[in-house]
């Protein structure tokens, strides 16, 4: 999913067998190997179905108060933006099978770490900071990739997170890319998101 500017996929599982660790591997799988493989076996007819679902979707109006407040509220907060529906409109026409290939490819198994939160519930008595083993048959590239992750993860649990948080801080940790890009028109440059919301009051700025 792409809100304004960060594409991101994520994944909600509550299960009563599988332990969270083995949940979060199982969930892996299915974004890497399964999604991929269904979106690989798509004919053209069933693409174009899918486009056409989607372009519905996007010409529905609002049918209730919430769903419009829903619908202009981001881009109210923001100021400007107003216009991404149209702009998805006019890029679904072009778009291809390839396309979406590409971009879940690059946010599910980009080449490099990939900015990941997860967020786990377990039973009391157990100790979250033991990992346990799994058995979930991952191919060899996703389990590197598992692995070069779970190296540089740093894990927030009670109140000694503060702590992490003020060192994750200290040690340079950043938000999501402050910028925004509306238009699909060439050489529409990207405004930065603290350039905007100052007008509206969410950001305070101490005077120069």
């Amino acid at each position: 999913m792409t809100r304004q500017h960060i594409t991101s996929a994520w994944t909600e599982v509550q299960s009563e067998v599988a332990l969270p660790d083995v949940a979060e591997e199982q969930c892996e799988k299915v974004l890497a190997i399964h999604v991929v493989d269904a979106l690989e076996k798509l004919s053209e007819a069933e693409f174009a179905n899918i486009k056409e679902s989607l372009r519905l979707q996007l010409l529905q109006p609002p049918l209730s108060l919430g769903e419009e407040t829903e619908h202009f509220w981001a881009p109210i907060l923001l100021g400007r933006c107003f216009n991404t529906s149209a702009e998805m409109l006019t890029y679904l026409k072009q778009a291809e099978k390839s396309d979406v290939l590409a971009a879940w490819k690059s946010v599910v198994m980009p080449e490099k770490v990939r900015e990941k939160v997860a967020v786990k519930l377990f039973a009391a008595g157990h100790d979250p900071a033991t990992r346990e083993e799994t058995k979930v048959e991952l191919p060899q590239g996703l389990k590197e990739q598992l692995q070069a992750e779970r190296k540089v993860t740093v894990t927030l649990q009670g109140l000694a997170s503060a702590q992490k948080r003020r060192k994750l801080i200290e040690d340079g940790a950043s938000f999501y890319p402050q910028t925004l890009k509306c238009s699909l028109a060439e050489g529409d440059a990207p405004e930065a998101v603290e350039d905007v919301l100052p007008s509206l009051g969410l950001i305070r700025r101490e005077p120069r």
